[in-house]
Parts: C-alpha cells; sequence; structure tokens
C-alpha cells in the first residue's frame, strides 16, 4: 500500500492547504482594489451622486450615447467609468455612501444591461481589452456584494477576451485572464494569466514586439512605443508585481529586476520636467497626453511597484525628486532615437529607416502625424516650450524637419515606412552622442546630422535635393512664442522682433529667443515667423472634440531650400543663451558625404561617415573609416557604430594605426561599441 501514502498524505493535507489558496484569492483582490482604486475623495462622492442621479431604470446611463460608433474614442466606454465611479464611492466613501444599497444596485443594474444588450465597438480592441479591463476593475472592487448571478450572466463578456497576440496587447489579454480567475476564484486561471504575464516581461525575440535591446519598446512592427503600449508595459508589470506581492504568485526577483532596467534604462530617459517627451508619446498626443503619461508611469513604478531592492527603489524615488536633473546621452539603436540630457537641459531626435516605423495613425489618433520621424526635435529647459503647441503647428514645419511643402496626406498608413534609406543611425559614449540621417522619401532625399556637446546642439544638413514642383524648407524650430526675438547679423547690426507676421532675414548670424540662442557659422536667410493662432485638436484627432480650442502665439524659424533643389545645406548651433562658460565647438566640417565637428575645449570630436572617406581629427590626425560608420573620440577612447546595421566588421584608419574588429549583430547590431586608443 506504500503507493497510497502520497495521495493519501495529499488528502490528508487538503482542508488545510484550501484556506491558504482562498486568502490568497482574497488578497489578490484585496490588493489589486488597494492598488487601482481606493483613494475617495468628497468630490467622489458628489461625482457618484450625480451618476446615481442619471441612471435610467434600466441601467443605462443618460449622458452615454449608446449608439455611438466611434473607434477612438467609443462614448460608451463611459458606462464603466461611470459604473467604477459608483463602486468606488461604495467601497471606500468617507461621506457617508459606504455600503449604501442604492449605489450597490445601480452597479448591479448597470452590469445587468451590458450582460444583456452585449454592446460591441467596430474596433476589436474594445471586446477583447477595453471593456473587460474596464469591467473587471467593477466586480473585483464590488466582491462578494455581487450576486452569484449577475456575475455568472456576465461571464460570456469576459469569455471574450481570450490569451493571444503580442507584446502588449498579450499582456492586456492575460490580466484579463488571471482577474477572471481571481473573480471566479479559478486557481487554473490565475496560474495561466500569471504565467503569461511573466513570459512577456522579458527581452522580446529577435524580429518581434516588446522590449527591445536598448531597452526601447516596439509595438505594431518595428515602431517605437515609450508613450503609449510601452507606458501600458511598464504599468502593467509594476502593477503586477504587487498585486501578486505575498502571495503564492509572488513575482521573482529577476523579473522584477528587469522593469526596474526598462524604467531605469528606457523610460525614465523620456520624462523631463514632470512631462512626456512628444517625441516618445507615440499616437497619443493631444490635451493632457504628456503630463498624463508623465504621471502614469510615476504612478506605476513608485506606487504599484514591488521593486526588486531597497537600493533600486531609492534611484527611483530620487529621479522622480527632480526630472529635471537626469544627465547623460543615450542612442536607441532598435528605434533610431536619440535623447541627451544635462540638469535642466532636454534634447531628443526622432528618425526612422527602412528598419523602423515612424509614427502611425490608427483609430484616428495622430492624423497629421506622417513627418514626425524625419528628424524632428525637442529642446526643452523649462518642460513646457511645445506643451499643447500641436493644434497651432504647421506639420509641415515641425522643429528640425526638412521637408516638401506639398499638399500630400499627413496621416501615417498603417504598417508605413516614411523612410526608405537604411543608414541611419548614431553613436553614444553615455555622455555626448550623435545621430545620422540618410533621408529618402517621395520626392526628396537629404543627409541630417545631430550632434551634442553637453548643452550645446549642432545640426548639419547636406545633400538635399527634390524633384518635386513644391518648394523645401528645413524647419529650425517651432515653439511657443515667449519674449522679444533678437536679431544680430554679420555686419553688426541688431534687430528685435515683437510684431506678428512674417519677417525675412538676411546676413543673420545669431537669433535670441527666450532663454535660447541659434547661432549660424556661415550668416543665413531665415524666416521667423511670429503667429497669432487658435484650433482645436480635432484635426489631430477627430474623437477629442468638445474642448476648448488651444490659443497663443508661435514662433517658427524656417530655411528656404526652393523649388527642385540641388544639394543644398544647412548649419547652426542651438545654446542656452547668454552662457559663455562653455565655448561653441570651434570647428564644423561637412567635407562630401561625412559630417564633422570638433570642440577642442572638450577634448571632443565626432565624424559620422555616410560613405567611406578621411577626415582630419584634432590631436589625432587623419581619421579613415573604409564603411559608413558613426565615430565618437572623447578623452582617449574611440567609440564607434555601424549605422546601416549591415557591416560585420568595423575597418578604421587612425593617423599611423590600424583599427579593425567585429561590431555587434543580430538584435544589438547599432550599438555603440569603445575601442581604447592605447598611448592616445
Amino acid at each position: 500500500m506504500r503507493h497510497l501514502r502520497f495521495p493519501m498524505l495529499f488528502l490528508f493535507l487538503l482542508p488545510f492547504l484550501q484556506p491558504q489558496a482562498d486568502d490568497d484569492f482574497d488578497r489578490l483582490r484585496e490588493q489589486f482594489v488597494t492598488l487601482t482604486v481606493s483613494e475617495c475623495s468628497a468630490a467622489d462622492d458628489n461625482a457618484a451622486r450625480q451618476i446615481l442621479e442619471r441612471q435610467r431604470a434600466d441601467g443605462t446611463f443618460t449622458d452615454v450615447d449608446y449608439t455611438d460608433g466611434d473607434g477612438g474614442r467609443w462614448d460608451l466606454r463611459r458606462h464603466w467609468h461611470a459604473l467604477n465611479a459608483l463602486a468606488r464611492s461604495w467601497r471606500f466613501s468617507k461621506t457617508g455612501l459606504a455600503n449604501d444599497p442604492r449605489l450597490r444596485d445601480a452597479v448591479i443594474r448597470g452590469i445587468e444591461n451590458w450582460a444583456e444588450r452585449k454592446y460591441t465597438n467596430r474596433n476589436w480592441w474594445y471586446q477583447s481589452i477595453g471593456i473587460p479591463l474596464q469591467s473587471t476593475q467593477t466586480l473585483l472592487t464590488m466582491g462578494d456584494a455581487l450576486p452569484p448571478e449577475t456575475l455568472r450572466r456576465f461571464r460570456p463578456i469576459l469569455d471574450r477576451s481570450k490569451i493571444g497576440m503580442t507584446a502588449q496587447n498579450r499582456l492586456h489579454l492575460a490580466t484579463i485572464h488571471f482577474l477572471k480567475g481571481v473573480i471566479y476564484r479559478d486557481a487554473k486561471m490565475v496560474e495561466e494569466g500569471r504565467a503569461v504575464i511573466l513570459e512577456e516581461i522579458a527581452f522580446a525575440q529577435p524580429g518581434h514586439e516588446g522590449l527591445q535591446a536598448d531597452f526601447s519598446f516596439h509595438q505594431h512592427y518595428a515602431q517605437m512605443q515609450f508613450g503609449n503600449y510601452g507606458l501600458a508595459f511598464l504599468a502593467t508589470g509594476a502593477l503586477w508585481s504587487g498585486v501578486m506581492k505575498n502571495t503564492r504568485f509572488a513575482w521573482p526577483v529577476e523579473k522584477r529586476r528587469l522593469l526596474a532596467d526598462y524604467f531605469e534604462n528606457g523610460m525614465r530617459w523620456v520624462i523631463f520636467r514632470d512631462i512626456f517627451d512628444f517625441n516618445a508619446c507615440g499616437r497619443q498626443i493631444v490635451g493632457p497626453a504628456q503630463t498624463e503619461k508623465a504621471l502614469g508611469a510615476r504612478n506605476a513604478i513608485c506606487g504599484d511597484f514591488d521593486a526588486p531592492d531597497a537600493e533600486t527603489a531609492g534611484r527611483i524615488a530620487d529621479f522622480f525628486a527632480d526630472t529635471g536633473n537626469l544627465a547623460g546621452n543615450r542612442f536607441f539603436f532598435r528605434s533610431d532615437f536619440m535623447v541627451h540630457r544635462r540638469r535642466n537641459f532636454y534634447f531628443s531626435v526622432k528618425m526612422c529607416s527602412r528598419r523602423v516605423i515612424g509614427s502611425e495613425s490608427t483609430n484616428y489618433e495622430n492624423e497629421l502625424g506622417r513627418h514626425t520621424a524625419a528628424g524632428v526635435f525637442q529642446l526643452l529647459r523649462r518642460g513646457d516650450e511645445y506643451l499643447k503647441i500641436m493644434p497651432l503647428w504647421n506639420w509641415l514645419r515641425l522643429p528640425g524637419l526638412t521637408a516638401l511643402q506639398d499638399d500630400s496626406p499627413l496621416r501615417s498608413p498603417d504598417r508605413y515606412y516614411y523612410n526608405r534609406a537604411s543608414l541611419v543611425g548614431g553613436v553614444s559614449d553615455g555622455r555626448n552622442g550623435a545621430a545620422m540621417l540618410q533621408l529618402e522619401t517621395d520626392g526628396l532625399s537629404a543627409r541630417k546630422s545631430v550632434f551634442t556637446f553637453d548643452d550645446t546642439i549642432v545640426m548639419i544638413g547636406d545633400a538635399i535635393t527634390a524633384t518635386s514642383e513644391f518648394p523645401v524648407e528645413t524647419t529650425i524650430d517651432s515653439r511657443w512664442y515667449r519674449t522679444a526675438v533678437e536679431i544680430q547679423t554679420a555686419d553688426g547690426g541688431r534687430t528685435t522682433l515683437t510684431d506678428c507676421g512674417e519677417h525675412r532675414l538676411e546676413n543673420v548670424t545669431t537669433i535670441r529667443h527666450d532663454d535660447l540662442e541659434y547661432r549660424f557659422p556661415v550668416p543665413a536667410s531665415p524666416v521667423i515667423e511670429i503667429a497669432e493662432r487658435s484650433a482645436d485638436w480635432t484635426a489631430i484627432q477627430p474623437s477629442f472634440k468638445n474642448q476648448p480650442p488651444v490659443k497663443g502665439k508661435v514662433l517658427t524659424i524656417r530655411l528656404e531650400h526652393g523649388v527642385r533643389p540641388q544639394n543644398a545645406g544647412y548649419c547652426f548651433l542651438i545654446t542656452p543663451a547668454g552662457d559663455n562658460s562653455a565655448p561653441l565647438p570651434a570647428r564644423i566640417t561637412s567635407a562630401p558625404g561625412i559630417h564633422a565637428v570638433f570642440d577642442e575645449h572638450r577634448k571632443t570630436g565626432f565624424a559620422l561617415f555616410y560613405t567611406p572617406g578621411r577626415v582630419e581629427f584634432p590631436g589625432y590626425g587623419i581619421l579613415e573609416s573604409a564603411h559608413p560608420a558613426a565615430v565618437l573620440i572623447r578623452d582617449g577612447t574611440l567609440t564607434a557604430a555601424d549605422p546601416a546595421q549591415q557591416e560585420e566588421r568595423f575597418r578604421f584608419r587612425l593617423g599611423n594605426r590600424e583599427l579593425e574588429g567585429a561590431f555587434p549583430q543580430g538584435v544589438h547590431a547599432g550599438e555603440s561599441i569603445q575601442i581604447p586608443l592605447a598611448g592616445s
């Protein structure tokens, strides 16, 4: 009978194990509700009373359009906003609504109505993800107050959600599966959901969506999604690490470590002054999106996250004590994106290539965004320099953009590779960096480079050539007008601009506005426009309506290259105004196929080789590259990267030294490597 020992032992222990399992279900529910719902103010209770008055006898609400079919901002989602608000006050009210049977009955009526009517939207996301996520929030907040029969009737609505798909969508679906297990006390479902959640908290396999090797995040093919799916990935992972804490489902430390690494090496780099970089927001850019996304990241990583150790938790808290303090440079080689930061100084440039999709206009969001990854930059010191300016932009004149001023659609079709060139990349040593963009799009080609030296940005463009009959322009900047614009010309002349209108200037060496200076090493003829504008958000996102219009003055500085330019170019620098403590780079070179900048004061130099060639590097001699490359030399170290991500080996000659070795391959192709220069 020895073969019966363990089954008998299990049966003997089952009554003792079952309370632990039940305790885990209760703890999971309570920890989920505490992390996601618990705060309830007097204003929330007042809102709940008003919602109660708007509910009809059949469970619907008078202010919700139940005939709406919008695939972007479906009005019926507000049915669940209302139910969640009622459930929150029923559970956590401090003004007398806690356990109020009127609220409980109203929530039950609303759930029963949805179960009976089975509302659907043409956008699959609402049936599979959006509504299940919102409704599970209501069900878990109400807990045992919901009749078992109500839960049974509603089950088919939740069963529309099935684990599948990829990256953040898969994570959402696993989340819903997990929550269904908690609601219906199904340990198998909880384990299945947990397993997939943990499986998704990992680096993506080569060629797949999700967390990339450079700590950027991709969704909808090879497309950077820090502010959309990437933020949801962070928030979902952080939440579940906290919800499962102190249960048998608790996360292993290595998964929590990876999520922390994603935040520290990726997400936090695009948050400055508690504002999320427009360049990293993805397609969701309307209204308060930039501040809400930054707050969402803070709440997730500081509030919900079960940090792997106290030291990591301390670093994260220190970052959010002042998000303007982070300093350094990161080039996200998987996403054609560079961020450069100093204290109170933020710069990013967004690019795309035949490998990387630049933008999307899905669900009628980001309807004007086709050009947003063609070298568009954001330069911030306070943080609000572009905040909510988007309805007032001319989207053919975005900061840093070189574009045809044509009448082609500004939408980004699904899976739209804006740039047909592969020679797009950059180099970074963690302190400074440079980015290079070979642009080949409809009717226009150009080479565009960006160099960073502490708080000085250098931009070079050449080979600007067009075959279209439309004029070509490069926008130096387009931001909120804050102060009078001061102009200095090569002959010493000075002009101050304050009037609205278009001002055409010649022989300009310096433009000063707000706390920045735009400098031209070779005097230029910019066009400066100061415009008073007013517009709503509907051109960008038609469903974001009934919002107050955005009003204000916009400053746009641009260079005109004319119609059908052949090998046109530009060169300008942007630096803090009146900062004489940091001399500007001493030498700027634009040789055929090479953009190079050297700063002898900082002992730093860059050479971006669009073609094989050679250039003099002060203090080191002639640098020659046998292939396209991005090179940085500082403090006796050569840092290099393969921007086209096609070379297996690097082959440089510096002075009389031959430098040869392997470039990173696979998911690390395009990553910077460092080569010590012995004896330099």
